[in-house]
């Protein structure tokens, strides 16, 4: 599957393999690519920035295809006005005619049904052919359905009751899904509606 073709989702319980099925995406790709995150994480090869870089330091990393990893604040109002600021950049390089993978890790935190607009949401939606975004989350049924309606590869690591809750509610077939979770770091991903693997 051509990994700038969709806006994806991945959902999956801790120690599934969710993190390193991204890494290993995302290794081998040319193109500058932001990690967007609530929580630490290491990656090599990443510049490590968070509400102490400078925007410029971050804007001119993406425009030399660097990758950044964005710890995001742990104070909502905080971390609000960063996805804003994070997403402008990415819509300056769109302008530019730049492409850009954004990755929104833990996105139940800031892409939440019955949240405001913001700009993450506004990376989903416009379905944006420079821009394509990974959305992150163990509890996908706190997603916004708005983010979850703008992806049209979805990817499940495991098949709880939030996994469950969201995949019925957007009719997969939750049995197929659940046949094919059979070890650990299996995974199953449907594409506009349908089982693929």
């Amino acid at each position: 599957m051509e990994l700038f073709k969709y806006h994806e989702f991945v959902s999956g319980q801790p120690r599934k393999g969710k993190s390193f099925y991204i890494q290993e995406k995302l290794n081998n790709v040319n193109y500058p690519i932001l990690y967007i995150s609530t929580k630490e994480e290491s990656f090599d090869k990443y510049i490590k920035a968070n509400k102490y870089s400078p925007l410029k330091l971050i804007a001119s990393a993406l425009k030399e295809k660097r990758k950044v990893f964005y710890k995001l604040d742990y104070e909502r109002k905080v971390f609000e006005k960063e996805i804003y600021y994070l997403c402008k950049i990415l819509f300056t390089m769109k302008q530019n005619g730049k492409k850009c993978l954004v990755v929104f890790d833990e996105c139940h935190n800031y892409c939440y049904e019955g949240q405001q607009d913001n700009s993450a949401y506004k990376v989903a939606q416009e379905g944006l052919y420079d821009i394509k975004a990974f959305f992150i989350s163990q509890y996908p049924a706190n997603v916004s359905n708005r983010v979850l309606r703008s992806c049209e590869l979805h990817t499940f690591f495991s098949m709880s009751n939030f996994e469950e809750k969201y995949a019925k509610s957007y009719g997969f077939d939750v049995d197929m899904i659940k046949a094919g979770l059979i070890k650990q770091y299996d995974k199953v991903q449907v594409l506009n509606g349908e089982v693929v693997k």
